[in-house]
C-alpha cells in the first residue's frame, strides 16, 4: 500500500490491488468461508478468520488509510514524516518501478 501511494496510485487503485490477494488465495479462502458459515460464525469473526488465513478484508485496509489520513493529512505525509521518504526517494522509486 505504501509503495503504491509513493508511486502515485490513488485510493481506489490501492484498495483494488489489495483485494486481488483474495483472488490468488481463492481456493483456501472458499474452504474457510464454508467452514465459518457452517459454524454460523458472525461476520466480524469470519472476516478475522479469513484475514488470519491469508485473505484480506477491504475495511481493514480502508481503516488503515483513514487512520493515516486522519493523523497525517495524507498517506504521502506519513511517508515523509514517519519514514523519511522525501521527493528524492519518491523519484528513485518511480524511476525503478515506473519504466
Amino acid at each position: 500500500m505504501l509503495l503504491l501511494y509513493a508511486l502515485g496510485a490513488d485510493r481506489k487503485t490501492v484498495l483494488e490491488d489489495y483485494m486481488l490477494t483474495n483472488e490468488y488465495n481463492a481456493q483456501t479462502l472458499e474452504f474457510i468461508r464454508k467452514k465459518a458459515e457452517a459454524a454460523n460464525m458472525p461476520p466480524r469473526k469470519r472476516d478475522a478468520l479469513l484475514f488470519m488465513s491469508g485473505g484480506v478484508v477491504e475495511s481493514y485496509m480502508a481503516n488503515a488509510i483513514n487512520t493515516l489520513e486522519s493523523k497525517y493529512g495524507s498517506v504521502r505525509e506519513y511517508l515523509f514524516e514517519e519514514l523519511g521518504v522525501g521527493d528524492m526517494e519518491i523519484k528513485k522509486l518511480k524511476d525503478k518501478f515506473l519504466v
